[in-house]
């Protein structure tokens, strides 16, 4: 990839936490999510910090209990404000994807009408 400058970067999972916007991944406590969002698993705890650790600092906010609380709510706010919004409705889209079912029997990629 390519960035401004003609400087090129390599993404790579070894390369995650050079990210700026999670350098203060630890200041969100998992023990504020799962206050918040008392039914999230443990698994979604992890993914959840990193979002609002990313969220927070591109808003330029303070990591805190009010500030992660606020930014829970805004994106389950925004996820429920959009659920209906067609995302690839009217574009060719191609779906290419090792198995068509999870573990679950659950489509893999999505609901039936996002294959759709």
């Amino acid at each position: 990839m390519e960035i401004a400058g003609g400087v090129k970067y390599y993404m790579s999972p070894d390369r995650l936490l050079e990210d700026p916007a999670l350098k203060n991944i630890e200041l969100v406590l998992p023990e504020w999510i799962a206050e918040s969002e008392p039914a999230m698993s443990q698994q979604d705890i992890p993914k959840w910090r990193a979002m609002i650790a990313r969220n927070l600092s591109f808003q330029q906010k303070e990591i805190n209990h009010e500030t992660v609380t606020a930014e829970i709510l805004r994106i389950k706010e925004l996820r429920e404000k959009l659920d209906s919004t067609a995302l690839f409705q009217g574009k060719n889209i191609l779906l290419a994807v090792h198995a068509q079912k999870n573990q679950k029997n659950d489509d893999y990629f999505g609901t039936s009408k996002t294959v759709e």
